[in-house]
Formats: structure tokens, sequence, C-alpha cells
């Protein structure tokens, strides 16, 4: 009798051999995780989903470039009841300072989306401060407090802008 039949038909041969493939899968797994995190550039992220046991979507939308849309959007939220954040640019509030304050008025969350929408990878720490500032005073203006949440123009960042939003 070969010895793999031998292991096969003993109970303790069985058990070695699942043994071993749980810690072969073990082994695998455990690499995989770890060259992940090699891999991991150490690069900051901003929030980008919130974990919870709710049954909950947050809805977002950002206001930057015309308000064709904005009172059919806030008629159909408003149908269903459903509250949602809009990110605002500062300039879009400049152009349209009582669509801003409507989406206010309906309850809905104003969050910053920039003052000009300038890509923030590509300015200094001082601008970036700047447009954050300067959007969030033209929202503090509508809502009486300031924004709790940003949005990065276009979704470009990198750790100099999400350290400076921090």
């Amino acid at each position: 009798m070969s010895s793999l039949k031998k292991i096969r038909n003993n109970p303790l041969g069985i058990f070695l051999i699942i043994f071993f493939v749980f810690l072969i899968l073990f082994i695998i797994t455990y690499f995989l995780k770890s060259k992940a995190t090699c891999f991991n550039t150490g690069k900051k992220i901003p929030i980008y989903s919130v974990d919870t046991k709710e049954k909950k979507v947050a809805i977002t939308f950002d206001a930057n470039w015309g308000e064709d849309n904005t009172e059919e959007i806030l008629k159909i939220l408003d149908k269903y009841n459903v509250k949602a954040t809009f990110f605002l640019v500062g300039k879009w509030i400049d152009d349209y300072p009582e669509k801003a304050e409507e989406i206010f008025k309906r309850g809905h969350e104003l969050g910053n989306h920039s003052n000009t929408h300038a890509d923030l990878t590509k300015v200094s720490k001082g601008r970036i401060t700047q447009e954050i500032h300067l959007c969030d005073s033209k929202i503090m203006k509508i809502t009486g407090e300031l924004p709790k949440l940003f949005r990065c123009p276009s979704g470009a960042y990198n750790d100099l802008a999400v350290n400076t939003v921090e």
C-alpha cells in the first residue's frame, strides 16, 4: 500500500491533510493581505463611505455649472421626502444665491465644494485654505453655520489637500 493510501485510511492522516490544507490557505491569505499592505502608498484619502448597520443611502449633488435642473431635483426630492447634501461651489452661490437658499430652506445640507472648483492637487496650501474659507463664508451667510462636509473638486486630492481640509 502506498504511503498516501495509508494516510488517507487513517483518521489522524485525514486530520493532518485537512490541517495542512487550512494552513496553506491561511498562509496564502496572509501573504496576499500583507502584499496589499506593502503596496499601499500611504496616501491619505478622504472619507468616501461610512460603515453603518442602518439601511441608508446618502444622496449628494454638486452645484457648479448652472441651475438648469436644480428645481426639478428639488421637486423629486420633496415628492419622496428625501434629504440630500448639495456640495456648492462659492461662485455658483454668487450666481444663484436664491437657489442656494431654496436648497437650504427645503431642509437639505449644504457642503463646501471650494470657491472656484480649483484642482486642489495643483495649488498651494494657502490657496486651498482660501478656497475653503471663501466658500465656507458664503454657506454660513445662508445657513448661519459652517458646513460640516467638504468635497474636493473633480475628486482630485493629494496629501496636502486632505491635510489642509482636515
